[in-house]
């Protein structure tokens, strides 16, 4: 993707300023998260998720430029912290707490939440989701589907889909973000903030 230098400079997507598009970005994130938690109590379910619970924290993910901007804003010297060690999250403390909380990437403050997205039925097919596509259906025709973490027991074709987080928005708008201000840079591997 191409932006103009001047379109960059004057919606804040620099590598200066997304660190503060970003934490308005979260702010939103996590306004919608706690209606989702909120929405999900009212069915009368308590997600398991909770602090020291890092089961989902491992080693090898990544994140976009501009999530990673925001770690090295509200974070400068994390890098010459220790990481945790290898298989779990570099993040993580000894007790299994995130250190950078505040700025923890997009996919950090969505997971255990039920998820809700949507496929194509050719896609479904590929990830061996389905067996055939049936005849009277379009290839393009999209299913729903829906996860949540293994470790929270209710049924979330049972819920609501206000209680579920639908990522197709947010993930536009994170990769939108990234892409006007690091164009295809790569994505950036969490255990490579920390000094060799």
């Amino acid at each position: 993707m191409k932006v103009s230098d001047a379109y960059r400079e004057a919606n804040g997507f620099t590598p200066e300023k997304i660190a503060d598009v970003m934490i308005g970005f979260y702010e939103k994130i996590d306004a919608r998260c706690a209606e989702i938690e909120r929405r999900i109590e009212r069915e009368g379910v308590k997600l398991n998720c909770r602090p020291g619970c890092c089961g989902c924290c491992r080693d090898g993910l990544t994140m976009t430029q501009a999530e990673a901007a925001v770690i090295r804003k509200q974070f400068p010297d994390i890098g010459k912290a220790l990481p945790h060690p290898q298989g779990a999250c570099p993040f993580l403390d000894d007790d299994g707490l995130c250190r950078i909380y505040s700025a923890r990437p997009y996919i950090c403050r969505t997971h255990g939440l039920p998820m809700r997205y949507f496929l194509t039925l050719a896609d479904a097919l590929e990830m061996g989701m389905i067996e055939a596509i049936p005849e009277d259906h379009s290839p393009d025709q999209k299913i729903e589907l829906r996860d949540i973490c293994e470790l929270n027991t209710l049924d979330v074709m049972d819920l609501p889909e206000e209680a579920c987080w639908a990522s197709e928005i947010a993930e536009a708008q994170l990769a939108a973000m990234d892409a006007c201000t690091f164009g295809d840079a790569p994505r950036v591997e969490m255990r490579s903030f920390f000094e060799k």
